[in-house]
């Protein structure tokens, strides 16, 4: 393996999932299309033929996250996927989203492992309801 390229999400409503992911934050999209046939049917076992891709950086470099939304509409499954972001902020970022209406999961943990060291960790809902992790390096 060389890198992840990106986490694929399920969404209801695109520009609710943009105002999270790009307004609140700071994403940027990197690309935005609609799709047709096989791509959209694969993902949803023939349910749908026609899907909206929008792509959003997070980073310069890196994974990015892919927004998708099917015609007609699919659930979400946001059950056991999450995504993690590494901020310099924890408390100031987790703030910022609660001030903007954004679910705040818990509280803020610490977790330490061997090799890779202490962070503090803290979980969001994104507005599809998936977990989004939100970790900060000690």
């Amino acid at each position: 393996m060389i890198a992840v390229a990106h986490a694929d999400l399920i969404v209801a409503d695109v520009p609710r999932a943009l105002g999270f992911w790009v307004d609140l934050l700071g994403g940027a999209v990197a690309d935005d299309a609609i799709v047709d046939g096989e791509v959209p049917a694969f993902y949803t076992g023939g349910r749908a033929t026609r899907m909206r891709l929008v792509m959003i950086r997070l980073a310069r470099f890196g994974a990015m996250i892919e927004l998708m939304a099917f015609e007609p509409p699919q659930p979400t499954t946001a059950g056991g996927v999450h995504v993690t972001l590494q901020v310099d902020d924890l408390a100031g970022t987790r703030a910022r989203l609660a001030a903007a209406g954004i679910e705040v999961v818990g509280d803020v943990m610490t977790v330490a492992l061997p090799r890779l060291g202490a962070a503090r960790i803290a979980f969001v809902r994104d507005p599809d309801g998936y977990l989004v992790e939100l970790v900060e390096p000690a």
